[in-house]
């Protein structure tokens, strides 16, 4: 697929988010895509999981409970899209985030399930 035409249409500084048109094939097919800079997110919760005591109590009732990540909206809802996290079900977005591969989005050590 070769794109025939690429512009931006919009960025949101604040969300460091771009939507690109894309026009493939002289014009007879398009596509938009969004792109998000998740790199300071990122830096920031490896931060905090730094700065997490692991012996840390996580909260109890009463009290507020434990951050454990912080996933940027567009790749949550990518996530929700392709059937990985269910929205109505906490426990399979705790899953993905105890999963090795994404310990970029935790804040905070330990099981989560």
């Amino acid at each position: 697929m070769s794109y025939q035409r690429r512009e931006v249409m919009s960025y949101d500084p604040v969300a460091r988010k771009k939507k690109i048109f894309h026009e493939i094939d002289r014009g007879n097919e398009w596509a938009v895509e969004t792109v998000v800079d998740v790199g300071p997110l990122i830096e920031c919760n490896k931060a905090e999981y730094a700065a997490t005591d692991e012996r840390a109590r996580w909260g109890r009732v009463g009290e507020v409970w434990a951050k454990v990540g912080s996933i940027d909206p567009v790749v949550y809802f990518d996530l929700v899209k392709k059937g990985i996290v269910d929205p109505n079900d906490n426990e399979s977005l705790l899953r993905w985030l105890n999963d090795r591969d994404n310990l970029k989005w935790r804040t905070r050590p330990g099981n989560l399930v």
